[in-house]
């Protein structure tokens, strides 16, 4: 983050501040190295694998939701102002996030394949099929804004006693 303060004078005082956080998680199937599959999907997709189970033996095959990906970016812009007069310390600013979340998550994408028997499975010969529509969008994106304003005093009663006294407002876009 970059954050930037200004003296306008000994009681009034200004801090600014500008953020960008980001997280970007990803999880998706790798293939053991050396083990060739024989396949890896039934599906148009490449970048995973289906799940795969044969009646008498175990499953196996990726995730049944991977590959998945979310990358979050919040923006930040944060303005305050502190105001020292007498017995009172007044704060009061605003705040703005601009939240954007981008999402890849797929349910069965590479599908879920159910075989009675090995030869079936040899002979593509599926019993039950569980996968998305061919087409189906898999990538959401969802975004908000945050928008807040503050205002508080710390009144000081005596040299044991403060009052703070605040008030802040939020809302959502």
């Amino acid at each position: 983050n970059i954050e930037h303060s200004h003296i306008f004078s000994a009681s009034f005082l200004s801090r600014t501040m500008i953020a960008l956080n980001r997280t970007d998680i990803s999880i998706k199937d790798y293939a053991l190295e050396g083990f060739t599959f024989p396949r890896t999907t039934f599906t148009d997709l490449t970048d995973g694998f289906g799940n795969f189970t044969i009646t008498g033996l175990a499953t196996w095959g990726g995730g049944t939701t991977n590959p998945k990906r979310n990358v979050q970016n919040d923006w930040q812009f944060k303005q305050d102002f502190t105001l020292s007069q007498g017995t009172h310390a007044l704060k009061f600013g605003f705040h703005f996030d601009r939240f954007q979340v981008n999402q890849r998550s797929e349910a069965r994408g590479f599908g879920t394949f159910s075989f009675g028997s090995l030869a079936n499975f040899l002979a593509n010969d599926v019993a039950q099929a569980t996968f998305i529509r061919p087409g189906s969008d898999t990538i959401r994106g969802y975004r908000e804004n945050l928008y807040a304003v503050y205002f508080q005093d710390d009144l000081k009663l005596t040299e044991r006693l403060t009052l703070n006294l605040g008030l802040r407002y939020e809302f959502t876009n």
